[in-house]
């Protein structure tokens, strides 16, 4: 658990320093927040990106519609 704890805040630092290096006006604990921000909303993005979204045509529904519903299941010949 300590080593998770160690994980966020050298993650957090990391972020706000670089945050800060690019708006020179913003204090530390803001720049801290606004990178943490901003890099959850990156990390959002790229993992919505690798997901591939399920593309379903209205045809598509239809025909799954129509199908007849057989409950009976056929033994294989042997």
């Amino acid at each position: 658990m300590g080593t998770f704890i160690l994980a966020v805040l050298v993650f957090v630092a990391s972020v706000g320093v670089s945050h800060k290096a690019k708006n020179l006006d913003a204090d530390l604990p803001d720049a801290v927040i606004s990178g943490s921000k901003a890099f959850m909303k990156d990390l959002i993005i790229v993992i919505k990106s690798l997901i591939p979204a399920k593309k379903v045509s209205p045809e598509g529904e239809a025909a799954v519609a129509e199908l007849p519903k057989d409950d009976s299941v056929e033994k294989p010949a042997e």
